[in-house]
């Protein structure tokens, strides 16, 4: 069957010495030639590598050449060259559509900006209303002697309010005089 390890190692040191032997053989054969015979065998081995070296440059542009052949057959090169793109401008068309007219109403705004000012929009009613489960988020009728007005809803405080800016729009007053007569902190009205 097999050979055991050390007749495999014995084999391979045989071996390697043998080729030491080959070496030191030729390299003695080498030294014995003469100047015209060391000129010789260089030009006779570098003949041979030089045609090595041109037979595998040959293979090589065959080798190209099949790819490109084969390339051009399955348009494979196509895909490198230049194409032209044209781009058309598109062009917006305005639609002109009629939009309802937004009638503002101011008496709104008012008392949107009264109501947002005094309880963050219902967030911060008058706790003393809230107490008894009704509300007041426009601040109306609270005064500092104690005295305070609850609503049921918000659309009654609203009401309300709405009442009150109808009252001294009446008198002559404008918004920010409105403002400043509902609550004298207001400067400006927005």
């Amino acid at each position: 069957m097999g050979e055991k390890p050390e007749n495999k190692n014995k084999m391979r040191n045989v071996d390697l010495a043998y080729k030491i032997q080959q070496a030191r053989d030729e390299a003695g054969k080498y030294r014995e030639l003469t100047r015209k015979e060391k000129i010789s065998l260089f030009w006779i081995k570098t003949k041979a590598e030089a045609l090595k070296i041109s037979f595998a440059v040959v293979v090589a542009e065959i080798v190209l050449v099949g790819v490109i052949a084969l390339s051009l057959n399955w348009g494979v090169l196509g895909l490198f060259e230049k194409k032209t793109i044209y781009i058309n401008n598109a062009e917006a068309k305005t639609i002109k559509q009629q939009m309802p007219e937004v009638v503002k109403d101011e008496k709104a705004e008012l008392m949107d900006f009264i109501w947002s000012k005094e309880s963050t929009r219902g967030k911060n009613n008058y706790s003393k209303c809230e107490a008894i489960g009704k509300i007041n988020g426009i601040g109306y009728g609270i005064d500092d002697a104690g005295n305070y007005v609850c609503f049921n809803s918000h659309d009654e405080e609203m009401e309300v309010l709405k009442g009150w800016i109808i009252y001294h729009e009446a008198q002559g007053m404008n918004r920010l005089q409105m403002l400043k007569h509902y609550t004298p902190s207001y400067t400006e009205a927005k």
